[in-house]
């Protein structure tokens, strides 16, 4: 992530500037848009997600609206 938008799903999911996105929902993404298509076609309301943050992997979950 180049930028968090403060205020957006990925900001309440506890994403910071310079995560890198490795999962969604259980399945690898690589582009930005990946990721918004996974959260967007799932029909889970939370979708948890994996990221590389300074080396380590960390696990997160958006929150998506209802």
């Amino acid at each position: 992530m180049a930028k968090v938008a403060e205020g957006s799903l990925g900001a309440q999911a506890g994403l910071k500037p310079d995560d890198v996105i490795l999962e969604v929902g259980g399945r690898p993404v690589v582009t930005a848009e990946q990721v918004i298509k996974q959260v967007k076609d799932s029909e889970r309301h939370f979708q948890p997600q994996v990221v590389e943050r300074s080396g380590e992997r960390q696990y997160l979950s958006i929150e998506r609206p209802r």
